[in-house]
């Protein structure tokens, strides 16, 4: 393989590669101390993420996303009273309102046009992107709709309602309205929960990934932002269902990683062979983990290089929950160490 240009490195610490790419590249940075180096220096100047005591900070950078469930009915803002989608009419649903957006889609709210039941419609923007994310970005969109068409029965599942083409480059597809909050905002705002309410969430978490498993879907980004809590009823849903993969097949988005300090190690390598059901459990242990103790389950060393932060998981042994939770009831620490 030739040395890593500028453009490779980047997307290596962006987590853009696939999977395939960016096993080589790994293998590449192991025998060649130049291009080691070279990574060094470029990863000097992106983000590094401190970690004091008690705190829980998330790995930069990670593929951005739109948002996957709006919080609450949108009503149309007056900065996007010009969208040209709101009102239109999408099958049998309407675009009411403007939720939010990301890098490569934008969710809006909506409503069944003979029922009345809200929805939340997820169109795809590509106008930012150039052709080789484009693909990515359709691919990814593909897959999540597929994906969710596959998983039977599952209460703890976002729901997938339609999918279909917007016009001759874009897709959309519209899911069930949520309402409520991400577990990543329910932890933020309350730091460690107790092993009652931890375990609590655990119960339906591990039920989604049941239905996806049962499905032969692979989530492979399962972290605390892709975890929603509904209001008032408290009910978990598993969400964003982007970088999934069919068990089995080599059906997978074309590139991406997601969060990779809640990602198993084969994940962040890029080893397809070894990457299955029990990739998934290893971010529920490091999401448990996190519930438990407000924290990650590793140290990140202060003067770390984004590559040395991006490969923690697969260098770092876990510092163990009982260690900084002692008081944790033992077959609780025992559950997640």
């Amino acid at each position: 393989m030739p040395c890593l240009d500028d453009d490779a490195i980047a997307a290596l610490l962006e987590g853009a590669l696939a999977e395939a790419a960016r096993a080589a590249a790994f293998e590449h940075l192991a025998a060649c101390p130049a291009c080691r180096e070279l990574v060094s220096e470029l990863g000097r100047s992106l983000p590094h993420p401190a970690q004091p005591e008690g705190s829980a900070p998330t790995l930069a950078p990670t593929t951005p996303t739109a948002p996957a469930t709006p919080r609450a009915l949108a009503t149309p803002r007056a900065e996007v009273a010009s969208d040209p989608l709101l009102g239109r009419q999408l099958g049998n649903f309407r675009i009411t309102g403007f939720i939010g957006a990301g890098a490569m889609g934008a969710v809006y709210a909506g409503e069944h046009t003979l029922l009345g039941h809200r929805v939340a419609i997820k169109v795809m923007q590509l106008d930012a992107l150039g052709p080789e994310r484009r693909q990515q970005a359709i691919d990814r969109f593909v897959t999540e709709a597929r994906a969710l068409t596959e998983i039977k029965d599952a209460a703890h599942v976002i729901q997938l309602h339609d999918f279909g083409p917007l016009d001759e480059r874009r897709f959309y597809y519209v899911m069930e309205h949520l309402e409520g909050h991400t577990l990543e905002e329910e932890l933020e705002r309350r730091g460690a929960l107790e092993p009652g309410e931890a375990l609590a969430l655990l119960e339906p978490i591990c039920a989604g990934l049941e239905a996806a498993h049962q499905g032969k879907v692979l989530h492979r980004d399962l972290k605390p932002t892709n975890i929603f809590v509904e209001q008032p009823s408290g009910r978990v849903k598993l969400i964003d269902f982007g970088l999934a993969k069919r068990l089995g097949s080599g059906t997978a988005t074309s590139g991406g990683l997601g969060s990779p300090i809640y990602a198993a190690p084969e994940l962040v390598l890029g080893e397809q062979e070894r990457i299955g059901p029990a990739s998934d459990l290893y971010s529920v242990g490091a999401i448990l983990y996190r519930m438990l103790c407000a924290r990650l389950p590793y140290d990140l060393p202060p003067e770390a290089t984004a590559l040395e932060l991006f490969l923690l998981p697969t260098r770092a042994d876990p510092v163990p929950l009982a260690s900084r939770r002692p008081e944790l009831p033992a077959p609780v620490t025992a559950l997640v160490d």
